[in-house]
């Protein structure tokens, strides 16, 4: 599934933070672990788009 949105909020010291859907419903947690371009650090109001799998058994 992928998802677009923007970035809210982002502790660079723990290394997280959260994204607005853009088509609305609740934030998305992100962790830096998930991000594909670490060379740079994610900046509040940054565009996102976010893709993840369903856990297995779902």
């Amino acid at each position: 599934m992928r998802q677009k949105g923007k970035l809210r909020s982002w502790n660079d010291e723990k290394g997280f933070g959260f994204v607005v859907p853009t088509e609305g419903g609740k934030d998305v947690f992100l962790h830096i672990s998930a991000l594909s371009n670490r060379t740079r650090r994610p900046v509040v109001g940054q565009r996102a788009t976010i893709e993840w799998a369903e856990p297995p058994g779902n």
